[in-house]
């Protein structure tokens, strides 16, 4: 199959009509470049499961256009508590004060564990819900913030261990599933 025959390919799959200039236009102006493969890429199967994943999501977007579902997003990150960044905008100093842009921070103190899920419409919370670090109370918004989800005197290095399978069950039964019913029904 020619180069752009499995372009073709993926575009009728999605059941997009781009022309082949504007899809090369866009290509450059996101700094990419036609030339020789220097690299073998990724192995067969992972190209198929990549393929198979925007195929999935593509039909799964043309029924939340047609109303039947709502497509959800989740992410869980962290943050130490003492972590500032060492560059960031600021105001010029005036004659007045002495260095605004000046701050200091580490990596250490407590890691702040972020648990959260969107949809097209914003977070998935209900007005005026207050979160709890407390995985198995059920509350109507999945946003979780806080430092006490690894086991007592364990802080892994990786912080992906402080949501093991348990949790992030109770995070889905207690939290996401509840508030997702409650704003969106049965979809």
């Amino acid at each position: 199959m020619s180069r752009c025959g499995r372009c073709a390919h993926i575009f009728v799959a999605l059941e997009v009509d781009i022309p082949r200039s504007m899809l090369h236009l866009w290509l450059r102006q996101n700094q990419f470049r036609y030339g020789m493969k220097k690299l073998s890429g990724l192995p067969k199967e992972e190209s198929r499961r990549i393929r198979s994943y925007l195929i999935r999501y593509a039909r799964a977007r043309k029924e939340q256009e047609a109303g039947k579902v709502v497509i959800v997003f989740m992410d869980e990150s962290y943050i130490h508590a003492g972590y500032c960044s060492k560059k960031t905008w600021y105001l010029a100093p005036s004659s007045s004060s002495v260095a605004p842009n000046r701050v200091r921070g580490s990596e250490k103190g407590k890691r702040l564990i972020i648990i959260h899920a969107m949809s097209k419409d914003g977070m998935i919370e209900m007005p005026a819900a207050e979160s709890s670090d407390n995985l198995e109370e059920k509350v109507f918004t999945a946003a979780v913030v806080t430092d006490k989800l690894s086991a007592e005197g364990f802080e892994p290095e990786d912080y992906h261990d402080t949501l093991d399978g348990p949790k992030f069950i109770a995070w889905l039964r207690n939290r996401l599933i509840p508030t997702f019913q409650k704003k969106y029904g049965k979809k």
